[in-house]
């Protein structure tokens, strides 16, 4: 237990470190709650890498970011997992979508 909790650290550091470009900007922005997803800028894009909590996509541009991470909300948990992959999605209408078919 003690070496996952470990890990966990380890990679929200990572993540954090490699998130933070020069100049303080994000290389790969981050949505981890609904307030987020809803407030993201207009966008196409496909699963590049799934996770436990997360999941990477990649735009058509190439460009990448995340939805999710071990503190997201349930909801946000949820909605990552009626994601497929090979699918392209259009953000944030998809989650949208989602909150609406509850």
């Amino acid at each position: 237990m003690l070496r996952f909790q470990r890990f966990l650290v380890a990679s929200e550091l990572l993540f954090a470190g490699s998130a933070l470009a020069a100049g303080g900007k994000p290389d790969m922005p981050g949505y981890d709650n609904a307030a987020a997803i809803e407030t993201m800028s207009h966008c196409t894009a496909r699963i590049d890498e799934r996770s436990p909590c997360s999941i990477r996509f990649v735009t058509a541009r190439g460009r990448h970011f995340y939805i999710g991470s071990p503190g997201s909300t349930r909801e946000v948990s949820r909605f990552l997992a009626t994601l497929k992959e090979g699918r392209v999605y259009a953000f944030p209408e998809a989650f949208l979508d989602f909150e609406n078919r509850k």
